[in-house]
């Protein structure tokens, strides 16, 4: 996989995390 790829990957991973994280809390 190219590094980037991986990378861009990761960041998504992480901000969906988050974005969830806030939702619960909202909730």
């Amino acid at each position: 996989m190219d590094h980037e790829e991986e990378f861009l990957n990761n960041f998504f991973t992480l901000v969906t995390q988050l974005c969830f994280d806030k939702a619960k809390e909202s909730v």
